[in-house]
């Protein structure tokens, strides 16, 4: 019964890991195409359209 559990859970992760890395590629299409409105705090900036962030340290 309990190996039955646990290939039922691996299962869900794998189905989760793959929807995870769809929705990854996709935000980061949606960050490459955004005409970027940048939002600046003390060490980063952020985009107030998409979310996309970087420092300001370099």
């Amino acid at each position: 019964m309990r190996i039955e559990q646990v290939r039922k859970l691996k299962g869900e992760i794998m189905t989760l890991e793959k929807r995870l890395a769809e929705l990854k590629q996709e935000l980061s299409s949606l960050q490459q195409s955004c005409d970027h409105h940048f939002e600046r705090q003390t060490f980063v900036r952020v985009c107030q359209n998409c979310g996309y962030s970087d420092s300001t340290l370099w």
